[in-house]
């Protein structure tokens, strides 16, 4: 890391995040941190959890509440497949 005066390829080439895109990073770490497992991997998050996380974060209009969710299904449909190809 930098503070450690080493530079690490893949943070090299991190894409920049603008303001939306951070504020959907951090709802999905959230989200993610807090995510249930049934005993044969993690569980898939919860609408449920999603908007009371929505609420955490000030989301009000019914619009911006279903991005959110929609975003949040479609990062974790991502995680699950880089589990799977990570698994087998």
């Amino acid at each position: 890391s930098a503070e450690l005066g080493r530079d690490v390829p893949a943070l090299q080439s991190r894409p920049l995040l603008n303001e939306t895109e951070l504020l959907y990073w951090d709802v999905y770490h959230d989200l993610h941190a807090g995510r249930q497992s049934n005993g044969f991997g993690p569980c898939p998050l919860s609408l449920g959890d999603c908007l009371a996380v929505a609420d955490l974060y000030a989301v009000r209009s019914d619009d911006a509440k279903r991005d959110l969710v929609r975003i949040m299904r479609a990062m974790d449909r991502t995680y699950f497949e880089q589990l799977v190809k990570k698994n087998g």
